[in-house]
């Protein structure tokens, strides 16, 4: 007979956790009782696919985890996960899984509180020391600016940590070398980025990379705004530029005004024919002299706020190249086109003219640039044969031919020219407005994605939060079991122990005289000077700093954490014996046998057990709980021990 339980929700660990411990417990009665897990490709959970793929704990997940996998494919839609990504559904089996499972939720959380204060993940060839020196200098040269970023480093991250940044970070760099599209494990990388977590990417070619757009990588990203690098002011300005408007979706000048006025007109051209773009290295040459980033320049100038690819892909839009350009066309009230023999050949170029005229029937400037060589292919092109008929104007899209500029007099005097027909069509645009002629499509909303992060990561954090209590509890549940009257969650305090409630609601602080040992500081001082001692206060420290409290102990904990003065005394002792946060039992064991020694000499020792403050519990989940007498009466389904043990 097989009987199958389906576990819903963002993190069901937590359940399996207790469905796992339940059938552990039928095992005693049952012989030859099995069980596996099966757990979705979490890529078709996301995107609702009813036919989603299935990975066995047994026999895919374990298997590929022994031997190094670091991807696993879905069989229903080719989706490529890592394999860490599943070890956190997989249920712990011993007082030992569950200690390593809280110590990997404990690095989970951390991760979360700093995910949105590092949105920024560097991918790049680890392997390669150019590669890796490439990604430290970008990092370092990012901190500079406070823009934080994760970079996996062989030796000093931790693999499933790297992971969690990956699937945590918000931006993403890529240091696109020549082992970088030669690796399987970066090509890997970098389709799971685009292809399911689908979120804005900067591709960095290093030098010599030229050819890069014909890889693997180059047909994943290629089609991208990149940055070649060097180490140089070009380089970092650009970079600094891009990351800020990905963060801010505004320059640092504009911080303090977070509104900005909708555009008024947007630019259309082929960086083949900007200067600027051959400066940045952007492109490896250039025809004309009349640079349409400057008509951009001057409009702005006139008052007219003008969309620019540059400065604003990747605000608007993590969908990709053409889709940040589409929102740019729907946004802006008039499109100048800089029209050349190079725009008419580019196939995006003709897909942004196409689309302002004839599918949203804008208004269409065009300015003709590129060389003033007697060749006008374009006039030819399907960009030629479309610009005979504005829809809006009714007649053939108005032009101003800079091709015969060669100084700043003539270009400013053919910029007024293109500044003048644009106000015209927004007067025109106004006027048919007004009298209801027609209904302009109203501006995008500014997307919602940092917010929607910050709703997930703290939703993710909760649930973390909760696998952490109850991997804690049971990593030291058996702990101990011949004297179960004694407290687990001790705390040594400035001025001596303090004893927990273990509560489900919420760990707190007893208030009673019995939950209290005072202790001096010669007896305080090789408690801080024992290594096992301190990794464990430091984990219990960590736990509580994550868990549910409640505010009358959050409080009473962060005033003597973080005012005490022999609170520094414990954090001198705890740097100097770089004690850690690893679940120490042996400092847990120390700290009972001082309890068990202080309150036997206050309460008198009768028959080797002592009055507690605590009573042991048993949930129908076998999970074990010491509660204060509060929650103890409260609970209606806790069995104490001592009742269910007399009923064996």
């Amino acid at each position: 007979m097989a009987i199958t339980a389906t576990v819903l929700g963002a993190e069901p660990a937590n359940l399996l956790s207790i469905i796992h411990f339940a059938i552990n417990g039928l095992k005693e009665s049952f012989a030859g009782l099995d069980f596996d897990v099966h757990v979705p490709c979490p890529v078709c959970v996301v995107k609702r696919n009813k036919d989603a793929d299935m990975f066995s704990l047994k026999q895919t997940i374990r298997r590929a985890n022994e031997l190094g996998v670091q991807y696993l494919q879905c069989r229903s839609y080719f989706h490529q996960i890592p394999t860490t990504s599943f070890l956190a559904e997989l249920p712990a089996s011993s007082p030992e899984d569950y200690r390593l499972r809280m110590e990997a939720a404990l690095q989970a959380v951390k991760l979360l509180k700093s995910a949105l204060q590092t949105p920024f993940f560097i991918s790049h060839s680890k392997h390669t020391p150019a590669d890796a020196a490439a990604a430290k200098y970008i990092q370092q040269f990012l901190t500079q600016y406070d823009i934080q970023s994760y970079l996996p480093v062989i030796g000093q991250t931790d693999l499933d940590v790297d992971v969690a940044a990956l699937n945590s970070s918000q931006y993403f760099l890529l240091i696109v070398s020549e082992t970088y599209c030669k690796s399987d494990e970066c090509v890997a990388e970098v389709t799971y980025i685009k292809k399911q977590l689908k979120r804005p990417v900067i591709p960095i070619p290093t030098t010599g990379m030229d050819n890069w757009i014909q890889s693997q990588v180059g047909m994943l990203v290629g089609n991208l705004l990149w940055i070649q690098y060097a180490q140089d002011n070009n380089f970092k300005e650009l970079l600094l530029s891009r990351c800020r408007k990905y963060i801010n979706g505004m320059d640092a000048d504009d911080k303090q005004n977070e509104h900005k006025e909708p555009k008024k007109a947007m630019l259309s051209y082929c960086w083949a024919n900007s200067m600027h773009a051959l400066e940045a290295k952007q492109v490896p040459s250039v025809v004309g002299y009349a640079d349409p980033r400057l008509i951009k320049n001057g409009l702005e100038t006139a008052g007219v706020a003008t969309w620019l690819d540059i400065e604003n892909l990747g605000y608007e839009s993590d969908k990709g190249l053409f889709d940040g350009i589409l929102e740019g066309l729907k946004q802006a009230r008039v499109v100048v086109a800089c029209v050349s023999n190079q725009y008419a050949v580019s196939a995006n170029c003709r897909m942004e003219f196409q689309y302002a005229l004839k599918m949203l029937r804008k208004p269409v400037i065009m300015a003709v640039v590129g060389a003033n060589d007697g060749a006008s292919c374009w006039e030819e092109s399907e960009v030629g044969l479309l610009s005979n008929h504005c829809p809006f104007f009714g007649t053939r899209c108005p032009t101003v031919d800079f091709r015969s500029v060669y100084d700043s007099n003539s270009f400013n005097s053919k910029l007024d020219e293109v500044i003048s027909l644009v106000k015209d069509a927004l007067e025109q645009l106004d006027a048919r407005v007004s009298a209801g002629l027609i209904v302009e499509e109203k501006k995008v909303e500014e997307d919602d994605h940092k917010k929607q992060k910050s709703d997930n990561a703290v939703q993710a954090f909760r649930e973390q939060a909760e696998n952490i209590r109850r991997s804690f509890l049971l990593s030291i549940a058996d702990h101990n079991q011949s004297q179960s009257n004694i407290p687990r969650l001790i705390l040594l305090l400035p001025d001596g122990l303090r004893v927990m409630c273990e509560s489900i609601s919420g760990f707190h602080l007893l208030d009673n005289e019995s939950s209290k040992i005072l202790i001096s500081r010669d007896e305080l001082e090789p408690l801080l000077a024992n290594s096992a001692v301190m990794k464990y206060q430091n984990a219990i420290w960590e736990i509580l700093d994550t868990i549910e409290l409640d505010q009358q102990t959050r409080h009473a904990l962060n005033k003597v954490y973080t005012t005490d003065v022999m609170h520094q005394l414990i954090s001198k002792f705890s740097r100097q014996k770089d004690a850690g946060t690893g679940l120490e039992i042996q400092g847990l064991t120390t700290l009972q046998k001082l309890w068990r020694k202080a309150t036997s000499k206050r309460d008198g020792d009768v028959g080797g057990e002592t009055d507690s403050c605590l009573t042991h519990l048993i949930l129908p989940t076998k999970e074990k709980l010491m509660l204060c007498a509060t929650h103890f009466s409260e609970s209606k389904t806790n069995v104490s021990i001592s009742s269910f043990l007399s009923k064996q």
